[in-house]
């Protein structure tokens, strides 16, 4: 057996470059486990089921009919809500094109389906930033109370 003795920090104990460290070590803290899980289960509960994401690229399909989506978001998110603005001009471009004669039903779920997937993307992307901050990162060290070394590793 062997005994060490050393000096450890909380984070606001380090000094900048120590900081530095640490943040740069620990920058992925908050998203090493599924932290988009919500986001795809609020996106499954609208009728989106979401197979992949990447901040580049989302894919997924609509589960349920145009309408059904349409009808859960209105209920479930709030005005100020990307997919509820998304799914206004929806509305608003069927009805418009169903007054020229020239909707096509496909056409427009196919568009919903695009539409929504792109308010997801954004969302996850947004989400993914946040988390990925250096102060969210840096509210996550102090919050857990994490002892550090003078080589920035947790203790």
């Amino acid at each position: 057996m062997e005994t060490r003795e050393y000096t450890v920090y909380k984070f606001d104990e380090l000094d900048e470059q120590g900081k530095e460290k640490v943040l740069t070590r620990y920058s992925d803290i908050n998203v090493d486990h599924d932290w988009w899980d919500c986001l795809y289960d609020d996106a499954e509960n609208i009728g989106l089921k979401i197979t992949s994401f990447d901040s580049n690229d989302l894919q997924g399909d609509l589960v349920l009919d145009p309408m059904d989506v349409i009808r859960k978001v209105f209920t479930d998110h709030g005005r100020a809500c990307g997919t509820y603005k998304e799914c206004m001009e929806s509305l608003l471009a069927r009805h418009i094109a169903k007054k020229e004669g020239w909707f096509q039903y496909d056409e427009w779920a196919d568009a919903l389906n695009l539409r929504m997937r792109e308010c997801y993307r954004i969302t996850l992307r947004n989400e993914y930033e946040h988390l990925t901050s250096i102060e969210q990162v840096a509210e996550t060290l102090r919050s857990n109370e994490y002892d550090f070394t003078t080589e920035g590793k947790i203790d």
